[in-house]
């Protein structure tokens, strides 16, 4: 119903900044705001025009925007951990969001339930991702941490949990120059 994507990223954008937990929440908020909105070119939307939009257009748009975003002011934000180390220092970690089953069929994790799974290369200097994967919540972080694996750069400190534990994963961060931090398995 004439939803631009400038719309739909006020109303996240919204989201985000107020902590909706609903769609409901979202609209109710924005047509709250209906003077403010026109000052920055937006409007108020349905619950059901943005739950479509949502649905409807590709994610890649705002993961570009991101990686626009991030680089613009990452000058700005660099230096939260003063000079403590010499090399840059970064954390890779997985968060699993659950899906409603019904709803998203491709995200199929067990026999009854759905998720997808973010393999997240945090940069700790400025508390900020560098790099998102997304993967079927399945995947194992193993794998996941395969497609982050080129965007570490040489010469850095890696922290990670247990769940990296792969001796070929060490030995590829090893042959990077990386330097990499995590506890072993018990059966180790």
């Amino acid at each position: 119903k004439g939803l631009t994507t400038w719309g739909q990223f006020i109303a996240m954008l919204f989201c985000q900044l107020t902590g909706a937990g609903s769609l409901r929440e979202i609209s109710y908020g924005l047509y709250s705001s209906l003077g403010k909105l026109s000052h920055i070119g937006a409007a108020a939307v349905c619950r059901s025009t943005l739950s479509y939009a949502n649905s409807k257009r590709p994610y890649k748009l705002y993961k570009e925007f991101y990686y626009v975003l991030l680089e613009k002011f990452r000058h700005e934000i660099q230096g939260r951990l003063g000079n403590k180390f010499t090399k840059p220092v970064f954390s890779l970690d997985s968060t699993t969001i659950s899906l409603c089953l019904r709803l998203f069929e491709w995200a199929q994790h067990r026999r009854r339930k759905g998720g997808i799974k973010f393999h997240t290369l945090l940069n700790n200097d400025t508390s900020l991702p560098e790099v998102i994967v997304e993967t079927t919540a399945k995947t194992s972080d193993i794998k996941g941490a395969k497609g982050i694996l080129e965007n570490i750069p040489p010469g850095s400190i890696v922290v990670m949990d247990r769940g990296y534990n792969d001796y070929t994963l060490f030995k590829r961060l090893t042959d990077k120059g990386v330097v990499f931090v995590t506890r072993l398995k018990d059966n180790a």
